[in-house]
């Protein structure tokens, strides 16, 4: 139309806000020939937030029909009011915030602080945000993104999942994809320059944050592999790389915002991450945004010590606490929403708050379903002559007599998803199952159909706005067939987890567990052997919740394997507790006669839990498994890494004596034995003994010597080394 597009700039952020803040100039701006209409018209399909844009290509087509017939009779275009027939029969719920105007200005305050006005030392800061569900605790975050990315900061953003509790940093993982993917777009100028800095930081342990955030190869390439270390050494190295890493993003140049929502379903290897990130004396330019429901944390809730630990550091900690809408502010939404005045709706402003308590999420809910009922109508019959708007009307009495205002709001969501056809509901089962955010890959696969069968089923949960496109890409399937590696970036999430909630509650709690498991079979066969362990914790999870039903002996055995590989990649990422849990349901899952059965699985699961135990602090159960591998285990090799647990037990919990005499007694059966009370003749012919091992050479000598590879003197020195400060 103009030969130009909307925003001309070769800056990623620069074009990035102006897509999400600034308005290009209008068609007729640039050609003044162009009719008003047809600029008006391109504007409307231009504007920033849905409900500014048309509802349905009916609107959109009224009004170009218009423009052809004048330009059919006289020639020309006149200007007239677009977009009025485009009222009929859509329920728009306006975007903006009401009330909050208070809390967005906090948040704002908070993110001036942080970025600095180049006199002042900045600072890190958390700020929390809470309130039930549905209560706007992520549309206030939100609305902070605008300003945050005009002022060049970096906005990421990660989302815990009621059904992915343990997988370790999720939500971490989620945030910095994205900021990955944002990197990825730059000029191939600044990339390298990013590249640069990651690599300068990271050093030779970039693969520590890659093993966490694969996304972060794509920028920085293949790095060497890690050395293994002892599990403090290696938690101490994970820490410091991790810092490394997130100082790259956290600059005066370029603030950066995490925000982690519904923090309340928080795995704990994330809780102790955060507090690292927020305790670090150097730390600036970040701001930390967490928003949780307050009525699902309790005051022994691990988010709660975690809050208070980092308050004990001296870090600014502010809360936001949201209330619901008054009666005022509900008016004034049902008004706009309706497009009627505030005196009109009220009687039904009333009722719907009433029922709600002014919850905005369950508000709106409850119009969908009174428009789907048909107590809530657009009535065409009202239109004025011309026919350029409708009006919508209500029987408060019907409403009232037919009890919809009393369901709850997960009432409210399944009722509309049960109004969808019978293919999309069971789609969204699945979806709910697999979890908030979901790709088109992995629900075609647990869908057992393909990828565009899948996405033409899920596309009339799209047009109710029960899940919503992660990106455009989401079209293409509904044409065309997809070619594997190309559906990986279709992605969608619920509107709301009330919605995941509504449509897993759909599924009869009978089915539950058998559906889960099929979820988790169907994940399994169709991951390549390569690619197992990378999606370990999404296959391990499905499984684990239908394992109960397993019958077979060799499927037990199986998902036993899963978990100790789950456990393992779990504790080398310092999520001790989860792996903890991983190996504790591969345990549960071994048959009463698996040490005759099964040994080196079984041995492997008792070993690895005994470990995770010991790093979560968890020493009894430690003990117990422990005391069950002295007994059941085949050769002395086999008992030293439990024997080591119980010695750093000891340490841990300040029972020297006790360490002392349980690594005396394991030296013992290694052929190395200590007198229990040596004399000075014990202690110089030791030192004699010693010094005539050192080569001629001096001390330097031992380090050309070849490496030990005697098993038993290697472990010889791991319990030495494991009582020694």
């Amino acid at each position: 139309l103009t030969g130009e597009l909307p925003f001309k700039s070769t800056d990623t952020l620069e074009l990035i806000h102006c897509h999400i803040a600034k308005n290009p100039a209008a068609p007729a701006q640039i050609i003044p020939e162009i009719p008003e209409a047809i600029s008006k018209i391109v504007m409307k399909l231009l504007a920033k937030t849905a409900e500014e844009r048309y509802q349905s290509a009916w609107g959109l087509k009224a009004d170009l029909e218009t423009c052809l017939t004048q330009l059919q009779t006289t020639g020309k275009i006149d200007n007239f009011p677009i977009g009025q027939l485009d009222y009929a029969s859509q329920l728009i719920v306006p975007q903006k915030l009401y009330g909050r105007q208070q809390e967005v200005a906090t948040l704002m305050a908070a993110f001036d602080r942080v970025a600095g006005d180049g006199t002042n030392p900045t600072t890190t800061e958390l700020l929390l945000v809470s309130g039930y569900s549905g209560i706007g605790k992520t549309s206030i975050i939100k609305e902070i993104h605008k300003p945050i990315v005009r002022q060049r900061g970096y906005f990421i953003a990660g989302k815990f999942d009621q059904f992915k509790r343990n997988i370790p940093y999720a939500c971490i993982i989620q945030a910095f994809q994205s900021l990955m993917r944002q990197l990825l777009t730059e000029p191939t100028d600044k990339l390298q320059i990013w590249k640069n800095k990651l690599l300068a930081a990271l050093g030779q342990n970039g693969q520590v944050i890659i093993d966490v955030i694969p996304e972060v190869e794509l920028i920085i390439g293949k790095q060497p592999e890690i050395p293994q270390l002892p599990p403090t050494e290696a938690e101490n190295r994970f820490n410091r790389v991790f810092k490394q890493f997130i100082y790259v993003f956290t600059q005066k140049e370029h603030p950066l915002v995490i925000f982690l929502d519904d923090l309340q379903w928080a795995d704990s290897a994330t809780l102790k991450l955060m507090q690292l990130l927020m305790t670090e004396p150097d730390s600036q330019y970040l701001l930390l945004i967490g928003a949780y429901r307050d009525n699902e944390v309790s005051y022994t809730h691990p988010l709660i010590k975690t809050i208070e630990e980092i308050q004990k550091s001296g870090i600014s900690v502010n809360h936001i606490v949201l209330q619901p809408l008054n009666l005022d502010e509900v008016k004034q939404l049902i008004a706009d929403t309706l497009k009627q005045t505030t005196e009109k709706v009220n009687s039904l402003a009333e009722l719907i708050f009433n029922q709600t308590g002014g919850n905005p999420f369950f508000l709106t809910q409850l119009l969908q379903e009174l428009k789907s009922e048909n107590l809530l109508t657009f009535n065409f019959s009202s239109l004025p002559t011309g026919g350029t708007k409708g009006e919508w009307q209500w029987n408060i009495e019907e409403i009232k007599a037919i009890g919809i205002a009393d369901k709850s709001a997960v009432e409210l969501v399944a009722s509309r998803i049960e109004k969808l056809p019978k293919a999309t509901q069971e789609v969204l089962k699945l979806a709910a199952c697999v979890g908030n955010r979901f790709t088109l890959d992995v629900l075609s696969i647990v869908n057992e159909k393909s990828p565009s069968e899948t996405a033409i089923e899920l596309y009339w949960a799209l047009q109710t706005g029960l899940i919503i496109p992660l990106s455009e890409s989401y079209k293409i399937p509904l044409v065309f067939d997809l070619e594997k590696s190309k559906i990986y970036s279709v992605a969608y999430k619920f509107l709301h987890d009330r919605v995941q909630q509504a449509a897993y509650f759909l599924i009869p709690e009978s089915q539950k567990k058998a559906t889960h498991l099929k979820i988790g079979r169907l994940l399994l066969k169709n991951a390549p052997a390569e690619e197992i362990e990378a999606n370990i914790f999404d296959i391990v999870n499905q499984l684990n919740l239908g394992s109960d039903i397993l019958i077979q002996e060799s499927e037990k055995d199986e998902l036993a394997r899963l978990n100790l590989i789950a456990g393992r990649k779990a504790k080398a990422a310092i999520a001790y507790e989860l792996a903890f849990k991983y190996l504790n349901a591969g345990l549960e899952l071994l048959s009463a006669n698996a040490w005759d059965n099964n040994y080196d699985l079984t041995w492997a699961l008792y070993v690895e839990a005994t470990e995770s135990a010991y790093l979560s602090g968890e020493f009894e159960p430690m003990r117990q498994k422990a005391d069950i591998v002295v007994q059941k285990a085949k050769t002395l090799l086999d008992k030293i890494k439990v024997y080591e647990c119980k010695i750093l037990a000891c340490v841990a919990e300040e029972k020297l004596l006790e360490g002392i005499e349980i690594a005396l007694q394991t030296l013992k059966l290694l052929g190395v034995n200590f007198p229990e009370e040596p004399t000075e003749e014990d202690i110089n012919r030791a030192l004699a003994e010693t010094a005539s091992l050192i080569p001629e050479n001096g001390i330097e000598g031992l380090m050309n010597l070849p490496p030990i590879s005697d098993a038993y003197s290697l472990a010889t020195i791991q319990i030495l080394t494991s009582i020694l400060p």
